[in-house]
């Protein structure tokens, strides 16, 4: 849970760069994500790639958008995000 900061190709709250057949799951970010180059990507989840990515969350104050849901800081606090955000966790069952 810090800031992250993009070097030269692309940043990512969760992953910079991810592989084609890469999965992102049941995540969220909360950190600012800056880039020190203008034209990079930058998102809020992902920075670039092609992974499949369900039920992620980022912080809508975050610096960067894209590939998974906004939510508020309180929004982030409440029981129904944690409900969300474990809806499709299996490891328990």
């Amino acid at each position: 849970m810090g800031n992250i900061a993009g070097g030269s190709f692309s940043a990512g709250g969760i992953a910079g760069v991810s592989r084609t057949d890469s999965k992102i799951n049941n995540c969220y970010n909360i950190g600012k994500i800056t880039s020190v180059v203008q034209y990079n990507k930058i998102k809020a989840i992902e920075g670039a790639g092609n992974a499949i990515i369900n039920n992620c969350y980022y912080i809508n104050n975050c610096g960067a958008t894209g590939n998974a849901i906004s939510k508020t800081e309180e929004e982030m606090k409440s029981q129904e995000f944690v409900t969300l955000l474990n809806e499709n966790d299996t490891q328990n069952d």
